[in-house]
């Protein structure tokens, strides 16, 4: 009987069998993803959705190195996404969000996380981003969402608005400069 192969696998590696086994898994190299806006946030992705064939559900297996950003400060117009922390702990950074429902993006809240929670964020929601506060460890989770053939995402903190076709184009640009426009947003859910 031959020895099971160990070798590592390219980050584009795919199959098309739905079964993904964690031993193969393991062996899939890491895709390096610093953010265009700010190369310090930073992360390691494997994607699970594009090595199953899975096309309109972004699923990824994300390590955030210690002490690191994963994202810089964001909320999506145009999709859902979801977060659910396999282990590490860290720290979630949201928008404020007023008892009418009025969301507030230039005020922060920060919660912590670990293994176990689970984040929803909806479109139109509150501003989020994750970091690992732990010196030592990454801070792994399972991340996905809806792809849709447009993404339109904010980035509060830096004044920049995404805007992500399918297939790979996208552009950046500045943000109203309406501050009570950029400031507020109605929740939709």
């Amino acid at each position: 009987m031959a020895a099971p192969d160990h070798s590592p696998l390219p980050a584009t590696y795919c199959q098309s069998h739905p079964l993904l086994p964690a031993a193969l898994i393991a062996r899939i190299e890491p895709q390096v993803c610093p953010h265009p806006l700010k190369p310090s946030a930073l992360r390691y992705i494997v994607r699970l959705d594009n090595i199953t064939g899975l096309k309109h559900t972004g699923v990824h297996l994300c390590r955030i190195p210690p002490l690191t950003e994963s994202l810089i400060f964001h909320w999506h117009r145009t999709d859902e996404e979801w977060t659910y922390v396999i282990s590490g702990t860290g720290e979630l950074d949201l928008s404020y969000q007023h008892e009418d429902g009025a969301i507030d993006h230039d005020r922060i809240v920060t919660e912590k996380v670990g293994p176990g929670d689970f984040m929803g964020h909806t479109r139109n929601g509150r501003a989020h981003a994750l970091r690992n506060t732990s010196e030592t460890d990454g801070l792994v989770y399972l991340c996905g969402g809806e792809r849709t053939e447009e993404v339109i995402c904010e980035y509060p903190t830096v004044r920049k608005t995404l805007y992500y076709r399918a297939g790979g184009n996208y552009r950046y640009e500045d943000m109203p400069s309406d501050e009570r426009e950029a400031k507020e947003t109605p929740n939709a859910g």
